[in-house]
């Protein structure tokens, strides 16, 4: 727990959590994920932020470490690619 029995996961910087979510759905010119994750264009920022709180409350030992890298497993992980992405 951080300050005030705040979690860990709210330590992250909110700008960098939004630009990353904001981002998710983004693809190349293949159509292939740039993040490796495929949430549905529809899928908004509130369910982006409660799969990454999902994931970081289960793997606690991965906060320290870079946020952004913990953003792309969250989501990879809530939103895998199919053969039908392309992936």
């Amino acid at each position: 727990m951080g300050k005030g029995g705040a979690p860990e996961v709210l330590t992250f910087t909110l700008p960098l959590l939004l630009g990353l979510f904001a981002n998710a759905v983004l693809a190349d010119e293949k159509r292939n994920r740039i993040m490796g994750a495929c949430p549905p264009e529809q899928t908004t920022t509130l369910q982006l932020i409660r799969s990454f709180i999902r994931y970081a409350s289960a793997h606690r030992s991965e906060l320290p470490g870079n946020a952004a890298v913990v953003v792309f497993r969250a989501l990879r992980g809530a939103y895998p690619c199919h053969a039908e992405h392309g992936e």
